[in-house]
């Protein structure tokens, strides 16, 4: 059966919107029950959830790019890398991981199921040491930011981040990754 819209085009349609943070427009590219399924969190996010990542990736100056893309009909997989200001100020290069994406009939995306590559530092351990600085220096800041160790995920909080691990480089002397 011939498909109606070419999934490579639309794959790289929502990656342009993403990378360029036009959050509708990125949005609109996703069917209304899409879900993204985290395959080694056993966690799910429905498309407004994905909102709040997409404005956090904007307020990271987050950026996303693909290699070894495989179409298969309505569905196509790579191999993906995530940069952001917040990973690399913590020292992460990068973050990579295998992505496969599913297109309805219409060409929005149902579904993409999310797999993190193994051997890869986590955010949350390589941003342990700022957070020990920060219960120090700036503990009104961080119980704001990161209230019960736990990430809000949200354009202004992802900036506050990026504020506060810059000040945390700058007065320790801590050099990138």
């Amino acid at each position: 059966m011939k498909l109606s819209f070419n999934p490579k085009d639309q794959l790289d349609a929502y990656v342009q919107t993403v990378n360029a943070h036009h959050l509708d427009q990125a949005l609109a590219l996703l069917a209304e029950d899409f879900r993204i399924q985290f395959i080694d969190y056993g966690s799910s996010m429905t498309k407004e959830e994905v909102r709040t990542a997409l404005e956090w990736d904007a307020g990271t100056n987050g950026h996303i790019s693909y290699e070894d893309l495989e179409v298969d009909g309505r569905r196509v997989s790579g191999m993906f890398t995530e940069v952001n200001d917040f990973l690399t100020l913590v020292g992460i290069k990068a973050l990579k991981s295998r992505n496969t994406y599913v297109f309805d009939k219409q060409g929005l995306i149902r579904e993409q199921l999310y797999e993190r590559l193994p051997n890869q530092r986590s955010f949350q351990e390589a941003m342990q040491p700022a957070v020990e600085w920060a219960e120090q220096h700036r503990g009104d800041e961080l119980a704001e930011i990161y209230p019960g160790n736990r990430m809000i995920y949200s354009r202004e909080m992802a900036q506050r981040w990026v504020r506060l691990l810059r000040e945390w480089r700058q007065d320790t002397g801590t050099s990138k990754g």
